[in-house]
């Protein structure tokens, strides 16, 4: 009988050993789980936080594009005299920034040491929609003359005027600019026609012309100036010579007349 008792508590022993184990399986499987959970959770935040440090600089470089402007204004240059020679644009025969009315000393000139001194540099690969990235124009940043854009906040419309433009922006960094700059949730989309970034380069000239969208169809409910802002970023419809549809991010780097 004694053996027989001793028999029964081992099972017994061994059933709550087995019962043990498979506990402290789940438990590590739970905690497992919750680790990887919150693991992505985690991945999730960094990369929205590089990407808002990462427009944060391509902001900057805007900006000091901009500062760079205003202080070869103040220093003597006139607005057609300004020269973005210097500034690359891939290919093709419109590969040309030449300004016939800057000064032959280059004092003018945005990318040179006797002007304003600025190297080009080029956008964060992480600002850019991938899907473009064989598309003209892809990863640089342009200079248009003449763009249209119509708004308050600009006093009317940006025509007479030189923009800066980066195309192919994707649609989170589009989105946090105009979160930044005009505190809007939501990307206006111009339908109205298509803009090209291959013509008008600013090379010192000033006349009315060179539409770019948003003149017509801001949805305004939005925000009432969200094309037409100093700065944001929009939805082209059709954005030549890629033929695509795009995001847009622009400066008004200064009007002539004012």
């Amino acid at each position: 009988m004694r053996h027989v008792a001793t028999k029964i508590r081992r099972k017994k022993n061994n059933k709550g050993n087995a019962l043990f184990l498979i506990l402290i399986a789940v438990a590590l499987f739970a905690a497992l789980s919750y680790a990887v959970t919150q693991s992505g959770r985690g991945s999730g935040n960094i990369n929205r936080e590089q990407l808002d440090m990462d427009v944060a600089q391509t902001m900057q470089d805007v900006a000091l594009v901009q500062s760079t402007v205003n202080r070869m204004l103040l220093t003597g240059c006139t607005k057609s005299q300004i020269s973005f020679e210097g500034a690359h644009v891939p290919g093709g025969a419109f590969d040309d920034y030449t300004n016939s009315n800057a000064p032959g000393d280059n004092s003018c000139h945005i990318f040179d040491p006797a002007g304003g001194g600025l190297s080009y540099t080029t956008p964060l690969s992480s600002v850019l929609d991938s899907a473009h990235s064989s598309a003209f124009g892809y990863g640089h940043y342009f200079y248009r003359r003449n763009a249209y854009m119509q708004s308050p906040a600009l006093g009317g419309i940006s025509s007479y005027s030189v923009h800066l433009f980066l195309p192919y922006v994707n649609d989170a960094a589009c989105l946090i600019v105009n979160q930044r700059m005009l505190e809007h949730n939501a990307i206006p989309q111009d339908t109205d026609s298509a803009t090209g970034i291959e013509t008008l380069y600013a090379d010192g000239t000033f006349s009315l012309g060179g539409y770019v969208g948003c003149e017509n169809n801001t949805p305004t409910s939005i925000h009432p100036a969200a094309c037409g802002d100093i700065t944001g970023c929009f939805t082209i419809n059709t954005l030549t010579p890629a033929g695509v549809s795009t995001n847009i991010l622009y400066q008004v780097l200064y009007r002539s007349p004012p």
